[in-house]
């Protein structure tokens, strides 16, 4: 019976922590961090280089579909980075996904970078979706959100705050 009750135990524990990040990276997959990189690295060459059809090209199907004045945002965004990018940094990111059957059908991964050009700091949301076998469309960049470092505290919130199709544009 103890041991009936131990083995119920840690199966519980499992499942936990397999369904949540762990010290911000995630449980599900450890090699994701490189591929947001490169999608990030892609992104701010296409800030770098004002590229406006880049930058949608970033963006999944379906994000594309369901953002609100997308070309409008994507010009805001470009208008908001003042200056020459000098470095950016991944500050945290973590995964989720759905597992049916054994195998992993849909991962959601969420990054957080700080972004440093010649003028200002800037910090960066986006949530990528790296894999979705039910919706293909839906792989690629969904959310995207920028701004000035020192709006931090009126303009980033929780992540499920912040998850709208498109790039992030303050009401004004």
């Amino acid at each position: 019976m103890r041991r009936l009750f131990i083995c119920i135990i840690l199966i519980i524990v499992v499942l936990q922590l397999s369904s949540c990040t762990f010290g911000g990276r995630g449980i599900l997959t450890f090699s994701d961090d490189k591929k947001v990189d490169a999608h990030f690295g892609q992104l701010t060459d296409a800030i770098k280089n004002k590229d406006k059809d880049a930058i949608k090209t970033i963006f999944s199907k379906q994000a594309l579909e369901e953002a609100e004045s997308i070309d409008e945002s994507i010009e805001y965004l470009l208008t908001l980075i003042q200056g020459e990018i000098k470095s950016w940094k991944n500050e945290n990111w973590g995964s989720d996904g759905v597992v049916e059957n054994g195998k992993t059908v849909l991962t959601e991964i969420k990054s957080w970078y700080k972004v440093t050009t010649e003028k200002d700091e800037y910090l960066f949301f986006l949530l990528d979706y790296t894999k979705d076998i039910k919706n293909p469309d839906n792989v690629g960049l969904y959310t995207l959100r920028a701004i000035k470092e020192e709006d931090r505290e009126t303009h980033f919130t929780y992540w499920q705050d912040m998850k709208i199709a498109g790039i992030y544009m303050p009401k004004e």
